[in-house]
């Protein structure tokens, strides 16, 4: 712990001593602290013991890729540029996936330059650069090695910068997956504005352009993109994107309230291929449409109640939702039991609570009549359980009669609902404020008084 703190606190020397006496004493923690001590031993301008403990990390360990990236970093500084881009070029054969990728290609076009090697190539691995890792600042940093090249072997940056369509795609879908949706849209516009485009690259660009608009809460914009790209797709004979490109365009329709065109989408979609994982959510989908379609009312066009042909078409409709929704998952089977379930469950618990606060509330009563009252109300307020028996049992005398109809009377005055929780008060009933905030209110002339009653004079504080 003394050597972490003492490389926090840039104190290189004193955290390479510590951290190097730790690593030989607990060697259950030997690739983490070596790796710290390897660390702190080339910013101690220790270059040799920091590559030796670098490279004794475990490959595997947590800290295995930033001790290979920690020796790159003693190769560079030395100037061993064939020794640097062997070196990088393993770490990206061994971690193709590995973290700080994009680093590591920098450092091997990096080597590449420094080696006289052809600038095309040295170019080429820049490039990959910025399509791969676009918000990477790596990429801005290959950027200008780029525009340094072509300045000095006289080369056109824009025509070197210049990307294919699969490269706009690239791009695009790494925009994409970050949330960055009007980049990546315009990326993949830029994909399909590429003559060259290929058919199978068009129907990718173009469904990931409507996703990048969908994305972005344009739905009514979005609709048309899926139409778009559901017609690109069929010409590429590419199922998936097609299936997803008509449910993507059943849903954005459906959100704008063009019903029709959601429920034509949706049958496509299911139409294609019924075993996609698609196709069930879409039928599921198009019931709802149905549903909707059953139940709504046209906005000031018509009104369909008011024609016989229309509610047939109504009731049709509806019919054809309940269809549907009972085809499309035997879940929504076992959901409906299971909310059938649970409002019985509630209503039992109900009716507990209420009998339990019926019998709680006419205690308080009870016990308070219990001086005056004959047995039969004493028998209620010790056991309101056995009051009706009690009262049962005195039917017959008309004295027991009055008294019972005297205990109902108190039940219904205890059970009745305050004022503040009858349906008929307003939902929000404040209080006045008190008015506090001025000068002269009594609350602050009571409050002033008592702080300076307990408040010790100027003349007492000076003079003890």
């Amino acid at each position: 712990m003394i050597g972490l703190c003492a490389e926090q606190l840039t104190d290189w020397p004193k955290a390479t001593e510590h951290l190097g006496y730790a690593r030989a004493h607990l060697p259950l923690l030997a690739d983490y602290i070596g790796y710290h001590a390897a660390s702190a031993a080339y910013f101690a301008h220790q270059p040799d013991a920091a590559r030796t403990l670098a490279a004794a990390v475990a490959p595997d360990s947590i800290v295995g890729a930033d001790a290979e990236m920690l020796v790159g970093d003693v190769l560079r500084d030395a100037n061993d540029w064939p020794a640097v881009a062997a070196h990088y070029e393993g770490y990206l054969k061994r971690r193709p996936h590995g973290p700080r990728r994009s680093e590591a290609r920098y450092h091997v076009a990096e080597a590449k330059e420094h080696t006289s090697a052809p600038p095309a190539d040295t170019i080429a691995l820049y490039r990959r650069i910025t399509v791969d890792d676009p918000l990477s600042p790596w990429a801005r940093n290959a950027h200008e090695r780029i525009l340094a090249i072509a300045t000095a072997f006289q080369l056109d940056a824009r025509k070197l910068e210049a990307e294919t369509a699969g490269e706009h795609i690239a791009r695009g879908k790494v925009l994409f997956d970050a949330m960055r949706n009007p980049e990546s849209e315009r990326a993949f516009d830029d994909a399909l504005s590429d003559p060259k485009i290929s058919v199978g690259d068009r129907c990718v660009a173009a469904y990931h352009k409507a996703q990048s608009r969908f994305k972005a809460r344009d739905r009514k914009g979005a609709a048309a993109m899926f139409d778009d790209a559901t017609a690109a797709c069929k010409a590429a004979h590419d199922a998936d994107l097609e299936i997803k490109s008509n449910y993507q365009a059943g849903r954005s329709y459906a959100f704008v309230g063009e019903h029709d065109a959601a429920i034509k989408r949706y049958q496509a979609a299911e139409v294609i291929d019924p075993k996609h994982s698609y196709a069930d959510d879409a039928l599921l989908r198009e019931a709802e449409e149905w549903t909707s379609l059953a139940t709504r009312q046209d906005r000031g066009d018509a009104v369909v109640a008011a024609d016989p042909v229309s509610r047939r078409r109504q009731r049709r409709r509806g019919d054809v939702a309940a269809r549907l929704a009972r085809l499309a998952r035997p879940e929504v089977r076992r959901r409906d039991q299971l909310v059938e379930e649970t409002d019985r469950a509630g209503a039992t618990r109900r009716q507990l609570l209420r009998r339990g606060r019926t019998a709680v509330l006419a205690r308080p009563r009870l016990r308070r009549q219990e001086a005056d009252q004959g047995g039969d109300r004493v028998v209620a307020s010790r056991d309101p359980d056995r009051a009706g028996g009690v009262l049962r049992a005195g039917l017959a005398q008309p004295a027991a009669r009055d008294r019972r109809q005297g205990l109902r009377r108190d039940h219904r005055r205890d059970l009745r609902r305050p004022e503040r929780l009858r349906s008929k008060a307003p939902a929000f009933a404040f209080q006045p404020r008190p008015n506090g905030a001025r000068r002269d209110s009594p609350a602050r002339s009571r409050c002033s008084a008592s702080a300076s009653a307990s408040r010790p004079s100027t003349s007492s504080r000076s003079s003890g």
